[in-house]
């Protein structure tokens, strides 16, 4: 008999649960969905800048800085908001190529 109260004391905090975040979560799909369509395009938007960034620091390293330094210097050449920006970039080509 104990299990079954128990049962129907948690079937019913699931429903009062569902009543009370339902709405939430079918609004979270589409807005989710508008996020990384907006993320997908400034991407889009930013690839040419990012590619301009990865061949001068990929240039600098091939003359013999390491990628913390020729980031540096990348921003110094006028690429790139940052040098640590410049650095997570590059990096981030390195680990997922592109």
């Amino acid at each position: 008999m104990l299990m079954r109260v128990m049962d129907i004391g948690a079937f019913l905090m699931e429903w009062e649960w569902r009543l009370n975040y339902r709405p939430a979560i079918l609004t979270g799909f589409p807005v989710k969905a508008g996020a990384s369509k907006g993320g997908d395009m400034r991407a889009a938007s930013l690839r040419p800048r990012s590619t301009a960034i990865i061949e001068e620091v990929g240039r600098l390293v091939s003359e013999g800085h390491t990628a913390s330094r020729a980031a540096e210097l990348a921003k110094r050449n006028g690429f790139g908001t940052s040098g640590s920006a410049n650095r997570k970039l590059w990096t981030k080509r390195k680990i997922y190529g592109g």
